[in-house]
Formats: structure tokens, sequence, C-alpha cells
């Protein structure tokens, strides 16, 4: 087994829009449930929606940078290595996450369609620029530490 020179973690919780967007929607599940007097009729559902929806500001965004290259994981279901032969550069840049990719998260560019992001906040990340032209944005806790770690791995 190698071992991860740089290991990322970030939660959902930590972006105030998802929060608020999530705490919005577990409010209104409440209020529905309320109205509709679905908290006595079938409480298992109502209590399900709303443990799913808080749930989900739990799901964390990993990120390891190894010899063998890159690991990216979200919640543990979805994931994506990137082997460092396949690393071109590594730049930290600033972009638009809403605009450039619909928000945060496990997301595929709107308008470069070899792009992808994984990131959970923020608007700074560091770019993987692929031999085959693609561009993977990672939001890392550290973007100067992971640089670093990256340059190891790639040179």
């Amino acid at each position: 087994m190698t071992m991860a020179t740089y290991v990322s973690r970030q939660w959902a919780w930590q972006n105030s829009i998802a929060l608020g967007a999530l705490a919005f929607a577990a409010v209104a599940c409440g209020v529905a449930f309320t109205v509709a007097d679905t908290w006595l009729e079938t409480p298992w559902i109502a209590v399900a929606s709303i443990a799913i929806l808080v749930a989900c500001a739990c799901i964390p965004l990993t990120i390891t940078v190894a010899p063998a290259g890159v690991h990216v994981s979200l919640g543990g279901v979805l994931k994506r290595d990137i082997p460092a032969a396949d690393i071109a550069s590594v730049t930290v840049a600033s972009y638009r996450p809403m605009r450039e990719f619909g928000g945060w998260g496990w997301r595929f560019g709107l308008h470069d369609k070899r792009a992808r992001a994984y990131t959970v906040t923020g608007s700074t990340a560091l770019v993987l620029t692929l031999h085959d032209g693609g561009k993977v944005y990672l939001g890392v806790a550290d973007d100067r530490k992971c640089a670093e770690a990256l340059a190891q791995v790639t040179a």
C-alpha cells in the first residue's frame, strides 16, 4: 500500500449556500408534513425524508494525493483515480462554480465539456491539466500543500 502525501477532506455542511438550501428543504418538509398531517399517519416517511436531507450535509469529499496519482471520493460512492502520468500541469486558479459547473460537488463543465470539478466550497481550486486536454478542478483545504504534493508526484 502506498502512503498518501496529502489528504483533504471537506464536508457539504462547510458550504453555507448548500447548508442553507438543505436547512430550508428540511424546514419545508417539516411544515408540509405538519400541514398534511403526515406526522401521525406515516411518521416514518416524514422522519426518513428529513433524515435524508440532514445526511446530505454530512457527505465528505476526500481528495488524496499519493505516488500513484490523485484519488477523489465523494461519500465513498463516487470515485475517480487520476494517474500521475496523466497530469501535464498543476495550477491554482479562481473560478466561478455556479457559472462554470452549475455549483459545487461532483460536476461536469457547463461550457467546457472536458472539464470536471470535485469541490464542496469556495471559488479557488487546484486545476490539473491532463495530457489529453481535459481539466480537473480540485477543491482542497490547502491549495499550497496539495500543489507541493502533486509537484513531487508528477516530477
